[in-house]
C-alpha cells in the first residue's frame, strides 16, 4: 500500500484527459475549489442527480440562462420567496396559476407528497452511504481493478449499484410529479389566474366551504363581471385542460341566483342581481336616446307596468286601462278606467264617458251626453241654442298658467347648467388621465433595468 501523500500538483500546457471505465469517485475531505478561466461545459448523456445535505447557495454575477427542452417540475417542502427589481412571464399558449383545492385533491396531494417525501428521503439515505462509504475506503493497490471498502471485500462498483437505485428513486419520483401535474390539471382551485391566448383572460375564486363564487372574464366579446352565493362552475376547453375560460353558470340565467355584469364589446352594457341601490353624494345622471323601466315578476317575466322615455315624450303605462303621456307634439294626455284628462297647446278636455269639460281660448263647453252648455264671446247657450243669454266677453289670462311657463323656463336653465357642469367634470377626468397614464409611461420608461 503506498504512503499517503501531503498534496498533488498536476501541471500541463495542453490538454488533460481522464477515462474510467467503471466509473469514478472524486473525495475531499475538507473544501473543492474548481475555477475556469474560459468556457466550463459539462455534459451528461444519462440522468443527472445533485444532492445536497446542507445549505445550497448559487450565485450569479451576470446573466444568468436555463433552457429545458421537456416540462419542468419543482416540489418545496415549504414556502418560497423570489425577490426582484422587475420580472415577468411569458408564454405562447397559456398560463395558469391555482390556489388551493378541493377535499379530495387534497387528500391525493397529500398521500403523492408523502411518497415523494419517502423517496427523497430513501434516495438521501443512499447518497448519504455513498458518500460515507466513499471517504473511508482504502486504496491497497493502485493497479487493482476493485476498490474495496476498509476491512472487507465488498467492491466499490457495488456502492455504484446503490447509486442507480437512488437514480430509480428519482424516475419514480418524476411519476409521482407527473400525477401531481394531472391533479393540478382536473383541480377546483380556490383561486385561479388563467390566461389562453385562443380563449380568455380569466380570474375567479370559488372556495370549497364557502359556497361562493367571484370572477371576471376578457375575451373577444367584452368583459363580464360575476359573483353568487352559490357554485357557478369553472368552465375549461376540455376535462384534463390546465385553462380555465370562466364560469359554466351565468347569474340571473337559468334561475341561477347571483349578480352579473358584462361590459361587451359591441358597446353595449348589461346588469343583472337581484336588488339595485345607487347612493351619491350630489347628482346622478343618465343619458340615453331611449330610457324604459320594465317592471317584472319573481321570476323575471315583464309585467304590464312600464315607463317608457325619449325625444318624442314620456309614456308611464300602469295596465291597459291605466296611463299617462306626455309628449309636446299633443300635451299631457291620461286615462284611468273610463275617465280621461287631455291638455294640449289650444285645448284642455277632462271627462268621463260621454261627459266632459273642454276649455279653449275661445270657449268653455260642459257636455252630459247629447246636451252641452257652451260659454263664449257671446254669451250662454244651452241646447245648441234652445236657450241663449247675451254676455260678451273676452278670456282672462290666467295667472297660474304664468306661474307654470315660469317654473317650466326655470327648470330648463338649471338642467342647461347641470349638463355643462357635468361636461367640464368629465372633460377634467380625461385630461387628468392621459397626464397620469403618460407620467407612467414616461417614469417606467426611465426605470434601469426594464430593457435588456
Amino acid at each position: 500500500m503506498t504512503e499517503p501523500e501531503h498534496g498533488v500538483a498536476e501541471s500541463t500546457e495542453g490538454h488533460k484527459f481522464s477515462w474510467y471505465g467503471d466509473g469514478e469517485t472524486k473525495v475531499a475531505a475538507n473544501s473543492e475549489f474548481a475555477l475556469t478561466y474560459g468556457v466550463k461545459t459539462e455534459v451528461s448523456l444519462g440522468m443527472s442527480t445533485e444532492f445536497s445535505l446542507a445549505a445550497k447557495t448559487e450565485i450569479s454575477i451576470g446573466a444568468k440562462l436555463e433552457a429545458s427542452v421537456g416540462y419542468a417540475f419543482e416540489f418545496k417542502k415549504d414556502g418560497a420567496l423570489e425577490f426582484a427589481k422587475s420580472g415577468g412571464v411569458h408564454y405562447l399558449d397559456s398560463y395558469v396559476a391555482n390556489i388551493g383545492a378541493s377535499a379530495g385533491q387534497r387528500l391525493a396531494i397529500k398521500i403523492l407528497s408523502t411518497a415523494a417525501w419517502i423517496l427523497i428521503g430513501l434516495q438521501a439515505a443512499l447518497m448519504v452511504a455513498y458518500s460515507v462509504a466513499a471517504v473511508a475506503i482504502k486504496v491497497k493497490d493502485p493497479k487493482d481493478e476493485h476498490l474495496y471498502l476498509p476491512d472487507s471485500k465488498f467492491p466499490m462498483a457495488h456502492l455504484s449499484s446503490m447509486l442507480t437505485i437512488a437514480i430509480n428513486l428519482g424516475a419514480m419520483l418524476t411519476i409521482a410529479a407527473g400525477r401531481l401535474m394531472d391533479l393540478s390539471e382536473t383541480s377546483d382551485p380556490a383561486g385561479v389566474l388563467s390566461m389562453d391566448t385562443t380563449s380568455a383572460v380569466f380570474l375567479g375564486s370559488r372556495p370549497a366551504a364557502g359556497g361562493t363564487s367571484a370572477g371576471v372574464t376578457l375575451d373577444a366579446t367584452g368583459i363580464e363581471l360575476s359573483t353568487a352565493n352559490a357554485d357557478l362552475r369553472y368552465q375549461k376547453p376540455s376535462p384534463h385542460s390546465s385553462s380555465i375560460i370562466g364560469f359554466q353558470d351565468k347569474p340571473n340565467a337559468q334561475n341561477v341566483a347571483g349578480a352579473r355584469l358584462n361590459l361587451n364589446a359591441d358597446g353595449s352594457l348589461q346588469a343583472w342581481g337581484d336588488s339595485l341601490t345607487t347612493t351619491v353624494a350630489s347628482s346622478a345622471t343618465q343619458k340615453a336616446q331611449i330610457h324604459v323601466l320594465q317592471v317584472t315578476d319573481g321570476t323575471g317575466a315583464d309585467q304590464p307596468s312600464f315607463l317608457r322615455t325619449n325625444e318624442g315624450g314620456t309614456y308611464i303605462h300602469a295596465n291597459a286601462d291605466n296611463a299617462l303621456f306626455v309628449s309636446s307634439a299633443i300635451g299631457v294626455n291620461a286615462i284611468a278606467g273610463d275617465s280621461f284628462l287631455g291638455v294640449g297647446a289650444s285645448k284642455a278636455a277632462i271627462g268621463r264617458d260621454g261627459n266632459t269639460l273642454e276649455c279653449s281660448a275661445g270657449a268653455v263647453t260642459l257636455a252630459f251626453g247629447n246636451t252641452k252648455l257652451t260659454i263664449d264671446a257671446t254669451g250662454i247657450n244651452l241646447g245648441g241654442g234652445a236657450i241663449s243669454i247675451m254676455a260678451p266677453g273676452g278670456p282672462i289670462s290666467s295667472l297660474d298658467l304664468v306661474n307654470l311657463k315660469m317654473r317650466s323656463t326655470e327648470q330648463e336653465a338649471l338642467q342647461r347648467a347641470h349638463v355643462t357642469r357635468l361636461i367640464v367634470h368629465n372633460a377634467k377626468l380625461q385630461a387628468l388621465s392621459k397626464a397620469v397614464r403618460t407620467m407612467n409611461e414616461t417614469l417606467i420608461a426611465l426605470r434601469p433595468g426594464d430593457k435588456m
